[in-house]
Parts: C-alpha cells; structure tokens; sequence
C-alpha cells in the first residue's frame, strides 16, 4: 500500500484521487478478509495505511511542484472557475416562460447559493432517489 501511494504521489494524482484509491483498497481488503482471502493480520495492516489530510495535502504538493513533479493529471482544475458578475447576471435573464423562469431559478441556485448539479437534480426531481 506505501508503495501505491508512493508510486501515485510521483505519477502526478491529486491528493484527492490519491485518497479515494486508498479508501477503495482498505474498502476491499475488508471484504477479502470477511471472505477469508487474506488474513486479518494483512487486513490490520492495509486498514492501518491512510491518505493525507488537507493540511498535509497542501504542504506534499508544494514539495512535488519545487520538485517538478505535477500535482494532477487529466484535465480537471485545482481552482475553481470564477465567473465575473456580468456574465453570471446575464446568465439569470431569461424570457418571461415556464422554461425561463425554471432557467432562471437554476442559474440563481448555482450561481448565487453555490449548489451543485446533483443537488439541483434533486430539487427538480424530489421522487428520484
């Protein structure tokens, strides 16, 4: 498990990703213990190994970036996109229909009350689990 989360740090993964791996893997290595696949002593040690904190997330990417090392791969951003208050007002006018107003109350829940898509998803559709 060190070795993966070594190997991860130097190809570049985000902390983010690097963390989710590792919680996949202990996730498994409870269920291969529950199975009998491996031993509850290996299954210890693998739930021993965890990921990074934020704090430490922070100061491991300051070190890969002096060390030339990326931080992410893919295409994702670590900031987040800013949208200047122009744009964002000109996004919540919409025409004066159904579909327009619906429009314009999601762009007002995204824009203005930070929600995410999913959670839009939900209000729209409260009966879909």
């Amino acid at each position: 498990m060190e070795a993966f989360r070594n190997w991860q740090l130097s190809q570049g993964y985000a902390i983010g990703s690097l963390n989710g791996r590792l919680s996949t893997v202990r996730t498994y290595a409870k269920i291969a213990a529950r199975a009998g696949a491996i031993t509850p002593q290996e299954s210890i040690l693998i739930a021993s190994m965890q990921g990074y904190a934020s704090k430490e997330a922070k100061h491991i990417d300051d070190k890969r970036r002096a060390d030339g090392i990326p931080t992410r791969t893919g295409a994702k951003k670590a900031e987040a996109v800013t949208i200047p208050k122009d744009i964002a007002q000109a996004l919540k006018q919409q025409p004066e229909t159904w579909q327009g107003r619906r429009d314009a109350l999601i762009m007002c829940l995204l824009l203005d009350h930070g929600l995410r898509v999913e959670e839009i998803v939900i209000l729209l559709n409260p009966e879909r689990p």
